[in-house]
């Protein structure tokens, strides 16, 4: 399972008192309990579910391992348009000023790669949620105050799963479970931040 937040996909659609009111009102609690519900399952039943952002960012926690955008958007995974063109995602296709070579003209190992920029490259849990969305930091469709906003939800998910880390060590300590059964299939288009 995995899930995306609608947001700063587009200029429009930006309301920072409903944004804010949902996303601290509905979303947060309902992740802290989610959070909590995961953690509760790997100690009653030793499994770990298969949350893809609840897996992901655990893993990374618990391996220290420092990742890139989790997507791989402009680095490992890449748009082909139908015109050969290629672009660091999907969501980018026809943003001229960031393709990163064409289908024809240029071998994998030549393509660009494309890293998300500030306010991300001076983040805290930069290694931990890689920069979220690509498409996000380079247009800020809701401004800097919206963009904060969304990351405002990263930080959260974080701070809630580094909470939890002890009881999961534990959990790993009596032997329900391991290391590997954080493993996911990555750059797969499964959200890990959402």
């Amino acid at each position: 399972m995995h899930w995306q937040l609608d947001a700063l996909f587009w200029k429009n659609d930006y309301d920072k008192d409903q944004f804010t009111q949902w996303s601290r009102g509905q979303y947060l609690p309902q992740i802290r309990t989610l959070v909590k519900k995961w953690v509760d399952y790997m100690e009653d039943q030793g499994v770990v579910l298969r949350i893809y952002p609840l897996m992901g960012v655990t893993q990374a926690l618990l391996t220290r391992e420092p990742s890139k955008l989790r997507c791989g958007a402009g680095w490992s995974v890449y748009n082909i348009q139908t015109d050969g063109n290629i672009s660091p995602c999907p969501v980018m296709a026809g943003m001229k000023d960031f393709y990163v070579g064409n289908l024809w003209a240029n071998s994998p190992m030549s393509l660009q790669v494309i890293h998300p920029s500030a306010p991300c490259t001076r983040c805290a849990i930069r290694d931990l949620c890689g920069g979220r969305c690509l498409y996000a930091n380079i247009t800020k469709l809701w401004g800097d105050e919206g963009f904060s906003l969304v990351c405002e939800t990263v930080r959260d998910l974080v701070t809630t799963l580094k909470a939890h880390l002890p009881r999961i060590k534990q959990i790993m300590s009596d032997g329900r479970i391991q290391v590997a059964d954080f493993d996911y299939t990555k750059y797969n288009s499964c959200e890990i931040i959402p």
